[in-house]
């Protein structure tokens, strides 16, 4: 996918062991037509692997913006080993690093020891201040860094939710509310898109929903459903849309208040400066 981006030529990973076979080096080609519009990349805590080998690639070399919270860390290259019993074995044998040196991998000791002291998951140990994240250069010479998955050069945390929300998204109860009453509401637009500029979840519908929970026996937490009022009315809307108009619609309800995907779309224009940066001038 990264070869699509960027000139023939360029280096998008390479991998270095103890043995000369762990050493490899891949370059980006000529195969494919090259794409030249400005590019912004989303990254979370889960964006793992293979993933941040393309994001680390094109921060290197400045081809996109990386927008998000920083990404897992896993950058190691490991071999199978099959034992008699039936078992493997999976043996580290390399680390991968993007063009200019960083290495993708969290350190393991750092991890651990980080995990144990704070009571966190490995997912959030990137975010932490980590003493042996090292400074790099990218092509036109802006600070990335290393040892410990790919930070954003836009840094949006995912809005959290609470218990009370997250219970009710995993008992699917948004939808069912959604498919009860998307029927009368789908009498009131002609089409998405005035159902989607027009529409909004007021008190009504709310108390709509609290009743229906309360049929549902679902034990509500008052204080943690107000908080997260804001997002449980877009989530009724978004929920509404994909009862009448299925799920691309859903998302593209949800897109309007994701916080992550705004700051994506605002970035752009330094998007832009970028490609022309690392491919030259050039027409969209």
């Amino acid at each position: 996918v990264t070869d699509c981006f960027l000139p023939a030529g360029r280096k998008i990973v390479y991998t270095s062991g103890r043995t000369p076979g762990s050493n490899k080096e891949f370059y980006s080609t000529s195969t494919f037509p090259l794409k030249k519009y400005p590019l912004v990349v989303l990254i979370n805590h889960g964006t793992a692997s293979a993933a941040e080998i393309m994001a680390a690639a094109l921060q290197d070399w400045d081809r996109a913006v990386i927008v998000g919270e920083t990404s897992f860390g896993k950058g190691l290259v490991q071999n199978q080993i099959s034992i008699k019993d039936g078992s493997v074995i999976r043996v580290t044998i390399a680390r991968y690093y993007s063009p200019f040196g960083r290495s993708i991998q969290t350190p393991v000791d750092y991890e651990f020891s980080k995990s144990n002291q704070a009571g966190l998951n490995s997912t959030s140990i990137s975010d932490q201040k980590n003493p042996n994240r090292k400074v790099y250069n990218t092509f036109s010479g802006r600070k990335v860094y290393g040892n410990g998955g790919i930070q954003p050069d836009l840094e949006e945390k995912l809005a959290k939710i609470t218990v009370t929300t997250a219970r009710l998204e995993a008992k699917m109860l948004f939808f069912e509310f959604a498919a009860q009453i998307a029927p009368e509401i789908k009498g009131r637009f002609k089409n998405f898109n005035s159902f989607l500029k027009l529409y909004s979840v007021n008190n009504g519908t709310l108390f709509r929903f609290w009743t229906f929970l309360q049929e549902k026996k679902f034990k509500l937490n008052s204080p943690e459903f107000n908080k997260d009022q804001s997002y449980i009315q877009q989530e009724i809307k978004s929920q509404i849309a994909r009862q009448i108009w299925g799920n691309e619609k859903y998302f593209r309800v949800r897109i309007e208040t994701d916080r992550q995907f705004q700051t994506a779309l605002s970035a752009f224009p330094y998007a832009e400066r970028l490609a022309v940066l690392s491919l030259g001038t050039y027409k969209n």
